[in-house]
């Protein structure tokens, strides 16, 4: 992500190096797979009018490929959660046995997001900190 500022790129590359697995759009941030260990699974959400960049970036650094299509129906960017889902899972099962790898069920990000929700502010105050 690019807000507020773009993250240093030893930091970039650092979590590109430590992943267990790489799900992302498709895009420049994706160009950071150079810095993935050999044999970390990667699965792109593609484009609808998919170019190979990414795919063959991949099979270069000999990372395993998932590549996700878009829903038929959808203008550009609409995915299934279940196909990305089986997708995640198809990328785990690149892993060596043994492997540990998080599991992050639904319910637990929801709970993890709404509590590191922003507090609330009351009607006339500002939640700028600068005065």
């Amino acid at each position: 992500s690019d807000y507020p500022e773009p993250p240093i790129v030893l930091v970039q590359c650092s979590l590109f190096f430590l992943a267990s697995v790489i799900v992302g759009e498709h895009g420049d941030g994706i160009s950071n797979l150079v810095c993935a260990r050999s044999g970390t699974p990667f699965a792109e959400l593609q484009k609808k009018a998919h170019s190979f960049e990414y795919e063959l970036l991949a099979a270069k650094l000999r990372l395993p490929y998932i590549g996700l299509r878009p829903d038929a129906a959808s203008q550009d960017w609409s995915f299934d959660l279940q196909t990305v889902e089986e997708a995640v899972a198809k990328a785990v099962s690149f892993l060596p046995q043994g492997s540990q790898v998080p599991n992050l069920e639904p319910a637990e990000i929801k709970e993890e997001t709404s509590a590191e929700a922003a507090p609330s502010v009351e009607k006339g105050q500002s939640s700028d900190p600068t005065p």
